[in-house]
């Protein structure tokens, strides 16, 4: 199918092309049946490209069509849906995405990026090894020198601490795509900037990104990254530098060439367990993880 246009078929120069594990979001029961307008981003000067058979969804969540690999998309916006997924499009025309690319954007190895439909893993602070090690009620110690905002969370409706409550629980995370990077801000979720170029260079990633909603000073005080972390504001642009080695990922602020958090991938299951320990305050990581 086409939109007006704006979209043609193109040849990608780039040949470590990813592509997601196509799920239908008609499948998923969503908090809105629309997709909203209050949330659209522009992202005018941006190209993006199709991976193979990309769904295509309509405001109302059903699906229209899919597009052929390798098909530009022009003068979309990035949408955060009530449901908090991030989608790519305009006018009754939106794509997962995770299924999109930059157009002349190097790409993160698939063993980096986030599947926001089925994630698989996680990408956390390593100072979550000092939490798994802990006994007891031990682990608040290590979490709020870390994360400070927890310490003081209590949450009225659910009439519970952060720790018996499932999304606060749930640990600080850095999701890495190749169109958005989220990262946890507060106990409420995960911060979204916008991804505007991918440079590989000298077995590291130069993230051009832009700044939504983010305000470096209501947020800097919350969690220990922070620190280093480029103090930009909405609508702003910086730069950050990722780099792997030996299975962990290490992420710099370009501009001051500062350590931000170095990050460990961490499987559902094992998110599980930490919760389970945080909720209970029995620690079972003695055990051998099951796969």
């Amino acid at each position: 199918m086409k939109f007006g246009k704006i979209f043609v078929t193109v040849f990608l120069f780039c040949g470590n092309v990813f592509s997601q594990n196509n799920i239908d979001f008609t499948q998923i029961e969503h908090y809105s049946s629309r997709i909203l307008e209050n949330n659209y981003y522009r992202n005018q000067d941006l190209h993006y490209v199709t991976t193979e058979n990309t769904m295509v969804y309509s405001n109302d969540w059903e699906l229209v069509g899919t597009e052929e690999k390798n098909t530009l998309m022009e003068n979309c916006y990035l949408t955060i849906t009530s449901d908090h997924y991030l989608m790519i499009g305009k006018n009754d025309y939106w794509v997962n995405a995770d299924d999109l690319h930059i157009s002349e954007s190097s790409l993160f190895h698939k063993e980096i990026v986030y599947n926001q439909i089925r994630p698989e893993h996680e990408w956390v602070p390593v100072w979550y090894d000092e939490v798994i090690k802990c006994q007891g009620d031990d682990f608040k110690k290590v979490v709020y020198k870390y994360a400070p905002f927890l310490e003081d969370k209590w949450l009225p409706d659910a009439e519970c601490w952060w720790y018996e409550d499932e999304t606060f629980s749930y640990p600080c995370v850095f999701r890495f795509q190749n169109t958005y990077l989220c990262l946890t801000t507060d106990g409420w979720g995960v911060q979204e900037f916008l991804i505007e170029k991918i440079i590989e260079r000298n077995k590291a990633y130069y993230i051009n990104c832009k700044s939504i909603g983010f305000y470096y000073d209501k947020y800097k005080d919350n969690v220990c990254y922070f620190e280093n972390f480029p103090r930009v504001n909405n609508g702003e642009k910086f730069v950050l530098r990722l780099e792997q080695n030996e299975g962990h990922l290490f992420l710099y602020n370009d501009e001051t060439n500062k350590l931000i958090v170095e990050l460990m991938p961490v499987s559902k299951a094992w998110i599980k367990k930490l919760q389970n320990y945080f909720n209970t305050g029995i620690n079972d990581f003695s055990i051998e993880e099951d796969e």
